[in-house]
């Protein structure tokens, strides 16, 4: 069995286009339980897939801080942030444990902070005081800004420096098998006895072979005596049909052909 598309996620639902199931030519998806929904269970084995792992949403940094904004600021965004999920901060030494909420309300002069998500003490911004010496904006691809000096925890003169580190669960994306990969060549490895033409063996099946050349796949066919690669002949696909597949060699005017049958057997022509 073969999958050519990659690029879905877990819980997306399956049109038929998402997959190419490569047996016997039948184009369809048999994911068993899957409700025409793809669940990451029911994806196959070597499909890339997506975990996580505690690591750092933000390394260790002094923040600046900027007059600009107001507040202290990291040149750095927080990629992996979600709302709802719990992190770490680290400041000063003390950890606090913040979950990212999104602000609901502000006075005035934060008002355009509502529907932004956040993390640490709201009260900086009109919030709830939860008691953590600050509050830090987790736009994506935004500075990191960081509020606190309500509470004269970070002076407007910016001259208490202050060290900062964020951890959480880091997405780590698992690539995807080689075998999944689509095809653009395919190698048959063939041996024939020494000093003899036919095939006595080849790692690839008719089914296989069919399924590739029909795919658009180029497709050669490598035959060695005993696999001793100085004997090496090179043919390639020069008919099919739904019974046979037949393979040419030449060099100059010496000319070889080869037949795979449905059986997987090989003959000369």
């Amino acid at each position: 069995m073969s999958y050519t598309k990659l690029g879905f996620e877990s819980g997306q639902v399956l049109e038929a286009e998402h997959l190419n199931h490569m047996e016997s030519g039948i184009e369809s998806a048999d994911i068993t339980g899957a409700d025409g929904v793809i669940k990451q269970e029911h994806l196959p084995e070597g499909y890339p897939y997506k975990t996580f792992e505690e690591g750092y949403i933000l390394e260790e940094c002094q923040p600046m801080y900027s007059t600009q904004m107001s507040a202290l600021v990291v040149n750095e965004s927080l990629h992996y942030v979600e709302v709802g999920k719990e992190y770490t901060v680290t400041w000063n030494g003390t950890e606090y444990n913040c979950v990212v909420k999104i602000i609901t309300s502000a006075p005035e002069e934060f008002a355009h902070f509502i529907g932004l998500p956040a993390m640490g003490n709201f009260a900086v911004v009109g919030g709830e005081n939860t008691g953590e010496p600050f509050a830090i904006l987790c736009v994506p691809e935004e500075s990191v800004r960081i509020y606190g000096f309500a509470y004269g925890v970070i002076p407007l003169d910016g001259s208490t420096q202050i060290t900062l580190s964020i951890r959480g669960d880091v997405p780590v994306y698992h690539p995807i098998s080689e075998k999944y990969l689509p095809l653009t060549n395919m190698v048959i490895k063939a041996v024939r006895e020494v000093g003899k033409y036919d095939i006595v063996s080849a790692d690839k099946t008719f089914l296989e072979i069919h399924t590739a050349v029909m795919s658009g796949v180029t497709v050669s066919l490598f035959i060695t005596e005993n696999g001793n690669p100085e004997s090496c002949l090179v043919a390639h696909v020069v008919g099919v049909s739904n019974e046979t597949i037949i393979f040419s060699w030449n060099a100059g005017e010496m000319k070889a052909y080869w037949v795979i049958h449905t059986d997987n057997t090989w003959t000369r022509m």
